[in-house]
Protein backbone atom coordinates (compact mmCIF):
# COMPACT_ATOMS: atom_id res chain seq x y z
CA UNK A 1 0.00 0.00 0.00
CA UNK A 2 1.85 2.81 -1.71
CA UNK A 3 0.93 6.68 -1.18
CA UNK A 4 2.35 9.42 -2.75
CA UNK A 5 3.35 11.27 0.80
CA UNK A 6 5.72 8.16 1.91
CA UNK A 7 8.79 9.20 3.09
CA UNK A 8 11.83 7.28 3.70
CA UNK A 9 12.98 7.39 7.33
CA UNK A 10 16.12 9.69 5.99
CA UNK A 11 13.44 12.19 4.21
CA UNK A 12 11.63 12.28 7.53
CA UNK A 13 14.37 13.13 9.41
CA UNK A 14 16.56 15.52 7.26
CA UNK A 15 13.36 16.94 6.84
CA UNK A 16 12.77 17.00 10.97
CA UNK A 17 16.28 18.64 11.05
CA UNK A 18 15.82 21.05 8.83
CA UNK A 19 12.17 22.43 10.21
CA UNK A 20 13.48 22.61 13.59
CA UNK A 21 16.66 24.53 12.70
CA UNK A 22 18.56 21.40 14.10
CA UNK A 23 20.05 20.58 10.92
CA UNK A 24 23.15 23.53 10.64
CA UNK A 25 24.12 21.72 13.79
CA UNK A 26 24.06 18.07 12.48
CA UNK A 27 26.17 19.57 9.71
CA UNK A 28 29.03 20.95 11.91
CA UNK A 29 28.89 17.62 14.02
CA UNK A 30 29.13 15.71 10.74
CA UNK A 31 32.30 18.26 9.99
CA UNK A 32 34.30 17.69 12.94
CA UNK A 33 33.51 13.61 13.39
CA UNK A 34 35.02 13.36 9.95
CA UNK A 35 37.03 15.54 9.87
CA UNK A 36 40.34 13.94 8.94
CA UNK A 37 38.02 12.52 5.81
CA UNK A 38 37.37 15.52 4.37
CA UNK A 39 40.64 17.63 4.69
CA UNK A 40 43.33 14.61 4.96
CA UNK A 41 45.00 13.11 7.29
CA UNK A 42 47.95 15.21 7.07
CA UNK A 43 46.66 18.40 7.73
CA UNK A 44 43.86 16.49 10.16
CA UNK A 45 47.04 15.80 12.42
CA UNK A 46 48.37 19.30 12.41
CA UNK A 47 45.05 20.60 13.40
CA UNK A 48 44.97 21.70 17.32
CA UNK A 49 41.40 23.55 17.40
CA UNK A 50 38.51 23.88 14.81
CA UNK A 51 35.75 26.38 16.02
CA UNK A 52 32.58 27.50 13.77
CA UNK A 53 30.87 30.23 14.49
CA UNK A 54 28.53 32.41 12.18
CA UNK A 55 30.13 31.21 9.11
CA UNK A 56 33.44 31.39 9.79
CA UNK A 57 35.46 28.56 10.57
CA UNK A 58 38.81 29.05 12.28
CA UNK A 59 41.47 26.48 12.00
CA UNK A 60 44.11 26.60 14.89
CA UNK A 61 47.59 24.90 13.13
CA UNK A 62 49.98 23.32 15.60
CA UNK A 63 53.19 24.43 13.27
CA UNK A 64 53.96 27.93 11.25
CA UNK A 65 55.36 25.67 8.41
CA UNK A 66 51.98 24.26 7.59
CA UNK A 67 50.00 27.38 8.77
CA UNK A 68 51.89 28.96 5.59
CA UNK A 69 50.62 26.09 3.74
CA UNK A 70 47.22 25.91 4.35
CA UNK A 71 47.35 29.96 3.57
CA UNK A 72 47.90 28.46 0.21
CA UNK A 73 45.42 25.80 -0.22
CA UNK A 74 42.62 28.48 1.88
CA UNK A 75 40.58 28.20 -1.22
CA UNK A 76 40.71 24.78 -2.18
CA UNK A 77 40.12 23.95 1.64
CA UNK A 78 36.69 26.10 1.84
CA UNK A 79 35.47 24.39 -0.86
CA UNK A 80 36.40 20.67 0.27
CA UNK A 81 34.47 21.73 3.70
CA UNK A 82 31.55 23.35 2.31
CA UNK A 83 31.25 20.51 -0.29
CA UNK A 84 31.54 18.04 2.91
CA UNK A 85 28.55 20.35 5.07
CA UNK A 86 26.21 19.63 1.80
CA UNK A 87 26.03 23.78 1.22
CA UNK A 88 28.33 26.61 1.42
CA UNK A 89 28.05 27.19 5.21
CA UNK A 90 31.39 28.41 6.04
CA UNK A 91 31.91 32.21 4.05
CA UNK A 92 35.25 32.58 5.89
CA UNK A 93 38.60 30.47 7.10
CA UNK A 94 40.47 31.58 9.13
CA UNK A 95 44.01 29.71 9.90
CA UNK A 96 46.00 30.43 12.99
Amino acid sequence: MSRSNDFTLAEALSAYLETSGLAEGARWHYLQTHWAEVVGPAIAKETAEVVFDKGVCTLRIKSATWRHQLQWQKTDLLARLNEALGRPLIQELHIR
